[in-house]
């Protein structure tokens, strides 16, 4: 069978790639014959004057060939509908409507999908979701927010995608090297913020004074880690700011620092560095699935609903620190705390979702 998978890959977004990866992978399980094609960047339908035009001009020429050769069109999953702009939700949206008009089944898989209170976005995401074939979504509050709008369609609720690779990568990483017990507790803490337009000085200067604590008191190595570079909430413009804030020049070399800033080239790279910290302050929605996936113990800044959605889901609403409560005070006794987590098998979930529904879609 040949699939299309469309999605925010290709956006300097580890997270989103953590997914298409998992994504990968369950669709390897269900169909070990599978053809897949995932369409990135400029590769998306057009949605706008400047897609648009490139479009005209034949730079994708080759997406519409793809899609008419497809068996099914999937429309990958994150955070793509619902609490993001009213343009994002019409982006998404007519790439299932474009599938649509090709006459092919279309797979919702591993979607949040956040509050909408447009009319107009209420009825586009209403009736793209009720053509779909299957619908799979990463938290129960996603599945109440489609029923609410219209969706009619059976809606099966599935862990985020990420945690099917994740979960192997971990158990693969564990059985070649494991951790010492008997060696001294990690002394790395990670830190992976989200780059948003309105944060607040206050909330900066808070985190520069916990991670100033953190080295200085505590005596821990701090590593800031990006899930998003590139030019769109680049986290590396937040971390930087924020070491500078600490004292420690923004450009000085990470090389044998207690304060460096890391970009993981991969979902490997990303879990290594968590399975072997002491603690994690996550705000990225990746970087809390890493945490889970790793059993590292963490606290989660609730910057949007799926963020509060995911953590409940996954049992763990007792880690979630509110934006407005960020304080250095709160920072400083939620790790003294440390409060436990349990790793769940969430990839057991996905295998039973492969067996019931993926495996049975029509050939």
């Amino acid at each position: 069978m040949k699939y299309v998978v469309v999605g925010n890959y290709g956006a300097q977004n580890l997270g989103d790639e953590m997914i298409l990866e998992g994504m990968i992978e369950m669709l390897k399980k269900a169909d070990n014959a599978a053809e897949i094609c995932v369409l990135k960047g400029d590769e998306k339908f057009p949605a706008g004057i400047k897609s648009g035009i490139k479009w005209i001009f034949g730079r994708n020429k080759n997406t519409k060939e793809k899609v008419k050769n497809c068996d099914y069109f999937i429309l990958g999953g994150g955070g793509l509908f619902g609490s993001l702009s009213n343009y994002a939700n019409i982006i998404w949206g007519l790439q299932a409507i474009y599938a649509y008009r090709n006459q092919k089944p279309v797979l919702m898989l591993g979607q949040s999908v956040g509050k909408i209170k447009n009319k107009y976005i209420k009825k586009l995401v209403k009736n793209i979701f009720n053509k779909a074939t299957l619908i799979s979504v990463r938290d129960e509050k996603s599945k109440e927010n489609l029923k609410k709008i219209g969706v009619t369609k059976k809606i099966v609720v599935v862990p985020d995608l990420a945690f099917y690779r994740g979960n192997n990568v971990y158990e693969k990483q564990m059985s070649l090297h494991g951790i010492d017990h008997d060696s001294a507790p990690s002394k790395d803490v990670i830190i992976a913020l989200r780059q948003m337009q309105n944060l607040t000085e206050e909330f900066k200067n808070n985190f520069a004074q916990f991670v100033k604590w953190l080295k200085q008191e505590e005596k821990m190595n701090v590593k800031f880690v990006n899930f998003q570079t590139g030019q769109v909430d680049n986290d590396e413009i937040l971390h930087k700011e924020i070491k500078g804030m600490v004292g420690d020049s923004p450009q000085a070399s990470d090389k044998d620092s207690s304060l460096s800033i890391i970009t993981p080239k991969s979902s490997e790279e990303a879990i290594n560095l968590f399975k072997n910290a002491n603690f994690a302050v996550c705000m990225r929605l990746h970087s809390i699935i890493t945490a889970m996936l790793t059993n590292t113990q963490f606290v989660a800044i609730n910057y949007a609903e799926k963020v509060e959605n995911l953590v409940d889901y996954m049992g763990a609403k007792e880690n979630l620190l509110e934006m407005q409560n960020v304080s250095f005070e709160t920072l400083k006794n939620l790790y003294n705390k440390k409060i436990k987590t349990s790793k769940k098998h969430f990839s057991e979930k996905i295998d039973e979702f492969i067996s019931l529904y993926l495996k049975k879609l029509p050939k």
